[in-house]
């Protein structure tokens, strides 16, 4: 399903509206989320929509140190990570911030940038945001049902 969005307003408020649905996705692992598009497309407003939906107002894009990590409260989640993979030379890389451990844990969420820099480790439920027609149109294709 593709659903556009005129600002970042809308963008962010649809990103709300994902992030409602995450405790429908857990199940033996963390819930990943990977956002894949180019580069300027939104992912990171996306990103701030999505953790504002978990209290979390202060977002900065984890680009300069791939990876940040927000406690939860009054969630059935303890953790939220937030990974920026665009700078990473190879999935290894994950290796050293204990990627395998937060995956395997049910009560993490994952929100991942440029996942497919991160090899077996960026796969979860993609959200596709493409530049639309205008300079403020996005395209963010899902095959979640929002």
């Amino acid at each position: 399903m593709i659903h556009k969005t005129n600002s970042d307003k809308e963008t962010k408020a649809f990103a709300v509206k994902v992030a409602g649905m995450v405790s429908e996705l857990k199940n033996k692992r963390a819930v990943v989320i990977s956002l894949k598009g180019d580069l300027g497309a939104g992912k990171t407003v996306f990103s701030k929509g999505f953790l504002s939906a978990f209290g979390i107002k202060k977002v900065l894009s984890p680009t300069f140190v791939v990876m940040k990590r927000y406690n939860l409260k009054g969630s059935e989640f303890k953790h939220l990570y937030h990974f920026d993979c665009y700078r990473l030379g190879s999935p290894e890389e994950l290796e050293v911030l204990k990627i395998k451990d937060i995956l395997s844990d049910p009560e993490n969420i994952v929100l991942m940038e440029w996942p497919e820099k991160a090899g077996k480790y960026g796969r979860g439920k993609n959200i596709i945001i493409n530049h639309g027609k205008t300079e403020n149109e996005r395209l963010i294709k899902t095959n979640l049902v929002i």
